[in-house]
């Protein structure tokens, strides 16, 4: 016991605690204790609730992994579990609590340890959770992370621009911990940029990172486990940089020298939309050779929000009559998991002008993001406050800003109208008069109610019920 870090005894004292919480049937019957330690600190725990038939109970593990889940913090390093129970020396989980962390482990992409504590004194026996189920069952065709194989790291992916500050959407940065990013919001405050990381860097070898979009548990969690995930001063968590952890900026190329033959029909919207090649730039975000994430292209687009809607516009048009351009967005969505995420499915999202702007070509995937025409302001700005993860449930009273990188809109809830700053593709859906639930980071100041969605989980987006739109006419220039 005394070779257990500090925060393991901590864990295993508030699973034996828990003991205490357990909800019987009978003041004798045998009482369980869990707790779960997240990978922000924080832990969670419960007993269990005991029901007469002994098919419906909710076990201890089980609570515990769903309190961590459902308050935004499912990455669970630790789950410690204590038991009245004397038949054995330590506790042991039964084999649906097996099952159910095995499964939470698959989701998150941490094979977590499990901490079994003795039924007397205070020692305790350690596995992973793979150790407790080899050969746990798996769904069909569920996701897991999958990385880049390791490449050598003596040939540099960049080459060097002056670094600035501001930084820009689409900017690949050579971090200095080795790792390589491209800049998502370059003003999330005043001090740091908000990035999505590409590679990570182990010794001489790169490593790609899971999918932040298909695993964005396992994309937050190793990010973690690497020192760069950060919490901003508002509370929000995300791959924050700031000046000094970039090592070297490589500024996002200009349409006319990155653009591929297989885009036309994509290009084709923005020139319909009167966007000039002097709004667009391609961010490459490749590595070395035989590097994954050498298949990933960004495109930025500089636009006002009528531009915007009118891109929309036109897109509904190509979709009509360029199948590939349809095919290669519903691919893409596939790919991702984001094929249903509106009512009705990706199909209906593009018949009503609404895109996810994810375009899966088998040689690359294409993300079109949006960012204003003017560098704007902070998310946000001085006084913000944490209040913790939160849930919310209304109508988007405007959201005319929601296709943005960094989406804003509103939503009036029966407690009131809540502001929604979000980074999630599927902002790209969501329309004025949509019935929507959403869950995040809920921050405050002076009155005011924000809800910060960084990541698609554990930050959600459910719609009840769509606004219908057609296509848009072409606004007035």
């Amino acid at each position: 016991m005394n070779e257990l870090p500090d925060t393991y005894r901590k864990l295993l004292d508030a699973a034996r605690a828990s003991v205490a919480q357990a909800f019987l049937t009978s003041p004798g019957n045998t009482a369980y204790g869990a707790a779960a330690l997240t990978v922000e600190g924080n832990i969670f725990r419960s007993g269990q609730y005991s029901s007469f038939n002994h098919i419906t109970n909710v076990h201890a593990e089980q609570a515990a992994l769903l309190l961590a889940t459902m308050a935004g913090q499912p990455d669970v390093v630790a789950l410690a579990i204590a038991t009245t129970a004397p038949a054995t020396q330590y506790a042991r989980p039964c084999g649906i609590c097996r099952q159910v962390m095995a499964e939470h482990a698959q989701r998150t992409g941490r094979d977590f340890d499990v901490l079994m504590a003795a039924h007397h004194g205070q020692s305790c026996e350690i596995k992973r959770v793979s150790e407790l189920l080899p050969h746990a069952w798996r769904a069909a065709g569920a996701s897991e992370p999958v990385l880049s194989p390791a490449i050598d790291a003596d040939q540099s992916p960049l080459q060097s621009s002056p670094i600035r500050w501001p930084l820009r959407t689409g900017d690949q940065l050579l971090l200095r911990d080795g790792s390589l990013a491209v800049v998502w919001d370059p003003l999330f405050d005043e001090e740091l940029a908000l990035v999505r990381v590409i590679l990570c860097r182990t010794g001489d070898r790169w490593h790609g990172v899971p999918d932040p979009y298909l695993t964005p548990i396992a994309y937050q969690g190793q990010l973690a486990d690497r020192g760069r995930w950060m919490t901003a001063r508002c509370g929000a968590r995300g791959a924050f940089v700031s000046l000094r952890d970039v090592a070297a900026v490589t500024a996002a190329q200009p349409l006319r020298v990155a653009k591929r033959e297989h885009w036309q029909p994509l290009l084709d919207a923005l020139l319909d939309a009167d966007i000039g090649e002097d709004q667009v730039t391609i961010s490459q975000t490749h590595g070395p050779a035989g590097v994954h994430a050498a298949a990933y292209c960004l495109i930025v687009v500089r636009a006002d929000e009528p531009t915007v809607r009118w891109v929309e516009a036109a897109l509904q048009q190509q979709f009509q009559v360029a199948t590939e351009l349809s095919a290669v967005s519903r691919s893409a969505a596939e790919k991702h998991g984001l094929q249903k995420a509106l009512p009705g499915g990706i199909d209906r999202a593009h018949r009503l002008g609404r895109f996810i702007h994810l375009y899966a070509w088998p040689t690359e995937t294409v993300e079109l993001i949006f960012t204003p025409t003017r560098c704007g302001e902070p998310c946000l700005g001085e006084g913000w406050k944490v209040i913790g993860h939160t849930s919310i449930y209304g109508t988007v009273t405007e959201a005319s800003n929601a296709s943005f990188v960094r989406g804003r809109f509103q939503v009036l809830t029966a407690e009131g109208p809540f502001e929604v700053v979000t980074y999630h593709p599927l902002a790209r859906l969501i329309r004025r008069g949509d019935c929507v639930s959403l869950s995040g980071t809920l921050v405050t100041n002076r009155g005011r109610y924000c809800l910060l969605q960084m990541h698609l989980s554990p930050d959600r987006t459910v719609w009840w019920q769509t606004a219908t739109d057609g296509v848009l006419p072409k606004p007035d220039r």
